[in-house]
């Protein structure tokens, strides 16, 4: 039999990539905000308003799926911390990105 002593950490980047992508939707909102803030003349208001609320109703889904992530991988079995220190920087970073979509949002007068 194993014991957890002798069982190394894995390093698991899926986890981490998965993230990644799960905060690619926060992103997108924060340009398109920015986009709506600068009234950019070749880019449509309605066409980015769309893009910025679907975009941000998807982060919110995508930043409790990373934190789901985040505490399924650490509880499940042992992980190396690297890896859920990166992996908890970009759902870190996700919630900040949209945070900052929203409060761009908000400031943005039609």
């Amino acid at each position: 039999m194993i014991s957890q002593s002798t069982v190394r950490p894995k390093n698991d980047w899926g986890a981490f990539l998965a993230s990644l992508v799960l905060a690619l939707p926060s992103t997108v909102a924060l340009f398109s905000a920015l986009a709506l803030r600068s009234d950019v003349a070749w880019l449509p208001a309605p066409g980015t308003w769309f893009i910025y609320l679907t975009s941000r109703y998807v982060a919110y889904l995508a930043i409790v799926i990373s934190g789901g992530i985040v505490v399924a991988e650490t509880t499940r079995h042992p992980i190396s911390r690297k890896c859920v220190l990166l992996t908890g920087l970009a759902l870190v970073g996700a919630v900040l990105l949209l945070w900052g979509a929203v409060r761009i949002f908000n400031k943005t007068t039609w």
